[in-house]
């Protein structure tokens, strides 16, 4: 029972890596085709491209680790590539959350501008 849960959890990294990375290369690919696109956001799927690869390769090791070869050393590298691709996922959220921040700040004086350039128009007829 504990074996299979094991085996289970591996294929759910494997998925869910494989699935993560297609879509994440997919995305970069298209944002390719628009330059300045690409340059804001890069900074956010190439790491959650790595991340996803780093997942997918704690599955593969996880299961072998399961299945065909058992080793102490198998085992420490899908902690090490686990632990990899969650510090790189983080890092891409961190900085998602501060190109929203970002955003959010820009939008709030664009908008205080025009609401001043309205007010200004008013008082002037």
């Amino acid at each position: 029972m504990y074996e299979s849960l094991h085996i289970i959890g591996g294929v759910v990294y494997l998925v869910l890596g494989g699935l993560g990375s297609f879509y994440a290369l997919k995305t970069l690919t298209i944002l390719h085709k628009s330059p300045e696109l690409l340059k804001t956001q890069r900074v956010l799927w190439l790491p959650i491209l790595i991340s996803t690869l780093f997942f997918a390769v704690s599955g593969i090791l996880h299961l072998a680790d399961h299945t065909l070869y058992p080793d102490p050393l198998t085992d420490l590298l899908y902690e090490i590539a686990t632990i990899i691709g969650v510090s790189v996922f983080t890092v891409a959220v961190l900085r998602y959350s501060h190109m929203q921040i970002e955003y959010y700040s820009l939008k709030q004086n664009g908008l205080k501008q025009i609401h001043i350039e309205e007010q200004l128009q008013v008082e002037t007829q």
